[in-house]
């Protein structure tokens, strides 16, 4: 008898617990959701209009799809049994997780290429105030000021990450299924 009571006592602690954890998605999801409505309804203010509006929407929208999917997730492992939903939500999670990685290495490589061209470009204007004759010779022989309409243009480093990421997505995929 005392076996019976201290193993729903048990199963009592155990469904609080996995309840409680909930709690996080239940007061993060409804904030995510509405400051991404909140950033997309401020697009046109000049905080979001110095960035790359469609990079940072994104990346915004990755993270929320990453955690309804784990809300998703966690919901179906406890309390449904349900393998079709665990699949669609994996696959949700993994669809997501490297739209994340997609945006982030985006956004990071941008950053990274804006600095150096920043960088070089300065650079390159003290040195033609001191001496005129510079200009063409380190122009024309600087990576980042050669290339700057290409690998420094967001929509052709889109296009090249966007290819990288979903070759690497159905690799991985064909690897895991």
């Amino acid at each position: 008898n005392d076996f019976c009571e201290a193993h729903e006592w048990s199963m009592v602690v155990t469904a609080f617990i996995a309840l409680c954890s909930f709690i996080p998605y239940i007061v993060l999801l409804p904030v995510a959701f509405t400051g991404t409505i909140s950033l997309y309804c401020s697009r046109h203010c000049l905080f979001v209009q110095k960035r790359h509006a469609s990079i940072t929407m994104g990346l915004t929208c990755s993270f929320l799809f990453a955690m309804l999917a784990s809300c998703l997730l966690q919901f179906s492992l406890l309390f449904l049994d349900s393998i079709v939903l665990i699949h669609v939500a994996f696959f949700i999670f993994f669809v997501s997780y490297w739209t994340l990685l997609f945006f982030l290495n985006t956004k990071t490589w941008l950053i990274f290429f804006q600095s150096k061209w920043q960088f070089y470009a300065v650079n390159l204007e003290w040195q033609q105030i001191i001496n005129s004759s510079v200009s063409d010779s380190k122009s024309k022989s600087n990576w980042y000021l050669k290339n700057r309409h290409k690998y420094g243009n967001r929509r052709f480093v889109m296009r090249v990450s966007a290819a990288l990421h979903f070759t690497g997505l159905l690799l991985k995929s064909v690897a895991s299924f």
